[in-house]
């Protein structure tokens, strides 16, 4: 009898913990009979992801993959189900089936192997961040043996596992990993670019970081599911249409990144409350000057002063963060994501027929420069390089794309054999030598031709066939 009792006491516990765990993880994909029988998505983000998304101090989940979100929700008549994890936690969920999707992640050819990637909603740029009193790290390659902050299971992953006895210090999340980097845990931190800009601004240690100029890659991002999940992905991508069509996407992505991906912006949106402020502290001095005396004239004289030098501070601040995010530091020329913005702008305002070039530069074993009479006369060589070149090309755009290399674009040419020609003049200008300090250097140059539209239709290809040529 006492033996009975206990083997139903096991089968009465057996069916209730089931029951909570199948309460925990509810089927995803399913009817919310409460709300008229609209279908409902449950779907994941990163809880601390900003601009894209995150959870804000009131404890609200907010951001542009967000905003995405619910404008699919209302277009397509269905409700969706935002759940804010660790990415990591995300990802698992995902994979078990306890998620429909994640409504972002980057798109590398091991994940599309894995996952089914709706069309995108942005373009992720990755980046190098140190120190700003680090100067023994300037490009990928000083890595070698360096602690290496990034977040856990991010894209980057695979290309830090490669950099020669890098140390690697994860983290959760990319504000854990850019705070390793300032409490002196890491030499260097990896991660998105528009990210780590909006926290270090968000942090007020804008000014404790730098950005490195050699780029680490860039990406398309955009909602995710699994191959399987098919009507997930219809229900998604024709979402994402019809938002583009429809201008609400646009709205949006006004909304958190401007018209570009601007870090500027993100140092303008943080200050908007201390100017607010400041104005308002204004409006009251102004107020009060028609009724007080002499004393409280000086009070506003020296108020106004205080907010000349705020503005000016930030003025300052916003052309510094602009720097570093479009010009290189060791040249002074705009670097490859000017470039690139300039020739998208470039290729959509042209004319039928109207054609243009882009050519790929590599300067021819400076690498021998470097290692024989140092980094601090590789980097005059480049800047002379650079206003050489400047002067070859004239009106035309010139940025430096990475360590020795070089892109121009050229706008005003009537056929490839024009391009052609400009392309051997800049060679035969290299006949003539550099003169640095006490040093007389001859340089030869290699130089990649791509031609709009034969070439590509789009920047990023463009700038990639020039690159192969």
């Amino acid at each position: 009898m006492k033996k009975g009792i206990i083997w139903l006491l096991g089968i009465i516990l057996i069916i209730a913990l089931f029951m909570v765990y199948t309460n925990k993880y509810p089927k995803p994909m399913e009817k919310n009979h409460k709300a008229r029988d609209k279908l409902t998505l449950r779907i994941a983000g990163d809880n601390n992801f900003p601009p894209y998304e995150f959870v804000d101090e009131k404890g609200e989940y907010k951001g542009f993959n967000i905003d995405i979100m619910r404008a699919i929700e209302e277009t397509v008549h269905i409700e969706i189900e935002l759940i804010p994890m660790r990415w990591t936690d995300a990802v698992s969920a995902l994979e078990r089936g306890q998620i429909d999707a994640i409504q972002g992640m980057a798109k590398i050819p091991s994940r599309e192997e894995k996952y089914k990637f709706t069309q995108s909603t942005s373009i992720n740029s990755s980046a190098i961040f140190v120190k700003k009193e680090t100067d023994y790290i300037r490009n990928i390659n000083d890595l070698k043996g360096a602690r290496i902050a990034y977040q856990m299971g991010d894209i980057n992953e695979v290309k830090i596992l490669e950099i020669p006895y890098a140390i690697m210090i994860p983290r959760h999340n990319q504000v854990e990993g850019l705070e390793a980097l300032l409490n002196n845990e890491a030499d260097a931190f990896i991660g998105n670019k528009a990210v780590a800009i909006y926290r270090l601004n968000k942090m007020k240690a804008a000014n404790k970081v730098k950005v490195l100029e050699e780029p680490f890659g860039e990406i398309s991002y955009g909602p995710v599911t699994m191959p399987e999940n098919l009507e997930v992905y219809n229900i998604l991508d024709e979402g994402l249409r019809k938002i583009k069509d429809s201008g609400d996407y646009d709205k949006i992505y006004k909304k958190w990144f401007g018209d570009q991906l601007s870090p500027g912006r993100f140092n303008l949106r943080y200050y908007l409350k201390e100017i607010i402020i400041i104005s308002l502290v204004i409006i009251i001095i102004l107020l009060g000057f028609f009724l007080w005396n002499k004393k409280l004239q000086i009070e506003v004289a020296k108020r106004t002063k205080e907010l000349k030098i705020a503005n000016e501070n930030l003025k300052s601040q916003q052309e510094r963060i602009y720097n570093l995010a479009y010009y290189d530091t060791a040249t002074g020329l705009p670097n490859r994501l000017y470039f690139t913005e300039k020739l998208e702008n470039t290729i959509e305002s042209l004319n039928e027929n109207e054609i243009l070039a882009v050519f790929y530069l590599d300067l021819d074993k400076f690498k021998h420069i470097n290692a024989t009479l140092g980094h601090k006369i590789g980097d005059k060589v480049l800047k002379l390089v650079g206003e050489r070149l400047r002067t070859t090309i004239a009106n035309n755009t010139l940025a430096r794309a990475s360590g020795d290399a070089y892109i121009i674009l050229i706008k005003d040419v009537e056929n490839e054999d024009e391009a052609l020609q400009l392309a051997k003049k800049i060679v035969d200008d290299f006949k003539q030598p550099i003169l640095v300090e006490d040093y007389k250097l001859y340089l030869t140059v290699s130089i990649g031709v791509a031609i709009y539209p034969e070439a590509g239709i789009d920047s990023i290809s463009l700038i990639k066939n020039a690159e192969v040529a």
